[in-house]
């Protein structure tokens, strides 16, 4: 029971690794769907390329041997923060002695 705690835990930090050595920023967001065929990852900040999805596929395997699902990464879009219309522009000050 505690080695397959530990497998899963190597398993998330695997994964972790690999969104970070994919671009993935801290406080980056990821959502996780639950599916019938496995779990979805949706990484905010990820690109998909060749290399990136060779870099999950390697690093997902712990994890998904360890909870018995197939894992699926898929990347998010970042949201555009909006703009905001209440921008008050600055007024020069003046020094009065």
């Amino acid at each position: 029971e505690q080695q397959g705690a530990i497998q899963m835990l190597a398993g998330v930090l695997r994964i972790a690794l690999a969104a970070q050595r994919s671009g993935v920023t801290c406080g980056a967001r990821i959502k996780v769907d639950s599916l019938a065929q496995g779990l979805l990852l949706h990484v905010e900040g990820v690109e998909e390329t060749p290399e990136i999805a060779a870099r999950f596929t390697e690093a997902k395997h712990l994890l998904e041997r360890s909870i018995g699902k197939t894992i699926l990464v898929q990347p998010a879009k970042t949201p555009q923060p909006e703009p905001t219309s209440k921008i008050v522009p600055l007024l020069p000050a003046a020094v009065v002695r």
